[in-house]
């Protein structure tokens, strides 16, 4: 099991919401994420959901959802290349020795102060899903008061560059078929050394941000 992201364009008929999300929970669907929003056409919606499911229940749920009258597309989007971003606000209790560390974490992620108390300080960060998991992570080192996330919304890429592979795999061609098929051992393999590769990553972005904060309070 895995998390798999179903994107689906709906009708804004009287009750859709309510006969997709029955689907889910009458399935016992773990949900791990849910943005809902306007489309690009007046009168249908967007909705992106993350579900923690397996392959064979992910293909049933979409066959299901496709059978909905408001349902005009459902689609496993997990191995389409997409562009995909969350938003989310933080607040976090602020003392005038963990300020200063918080600002400079808030520089290196590039993310936004939206308001600024002798007390606390509330931060908005958008990025990919990857970039709010490490900041809210090394955020947790910190007095949180309040956390509010928006959800993974994705739009596909219509130069269909798989950012997974050009990031973690540089001899593989800029552009993958999208109708390819896949050895099931081959992508298990890959899954697992590119979440290797994620961690070392990550472990050497902390060590970064650990000693440039040492270096702001030396100086």
């Amino acid at each position: 099991m895995k998390d798999y992201t179903v994107s689906i364009l709906v009708r804004n008929d009287t009750g859709v919401l309510t006969r997709i999300f029955g689907l889910l929970l009458r399935r016992g669907y773990d949900i791990v994420s849910l943005a809902v929003g306007p489309s690009e056409t007046v009168g249908v919606t967007r909705i992106i959901i993350v579900l923690f499911v397996n392959k064979l229940s992910i293909a049933r749920l979409i066959k299901q959802l496709e059978k909905l009258h408001s349902v005009i597309y459902a689609e496993d989007s997990t191995s389409v290349p997409c562009i995909e971003r969350e938003l989310m606000l933080v607040k976090l209790r602020a003392s005038s020795k963990t300020r200063r560390e918080i600002l400079e974490i808030a520089k290196i992620f590039h993310a936004e102060v939206v308001d600024f108390t002798k007390d606390s300080l509330t931060l908005e960060v958008t990025g990919d899903p990857g970039k709010i998991v490490l900041i809210e992570d090394i955020l947790s080192n910190y007095d949180i008061k309040e956390l509010a996330k928006s959800g993974k919304i994705i739009l596909k890429r219509d130069s269909e560059v798989n950012t997974e592979y050009l990031r973690y795999a540089k001899n593989l061609p800029f552009f993958l078929p999208l109708d390819e098929e896949i050895d099931e051992d081959a992508e298990l393999l890959d899954a697992l050394e590119r979440r290797a590769k994620r961690q070392e990553e990550r472990d050497e972005e902390l060590e970064l941000i650990k000693a440039e904060i040492e270096e702001a309070e030396k100086n």
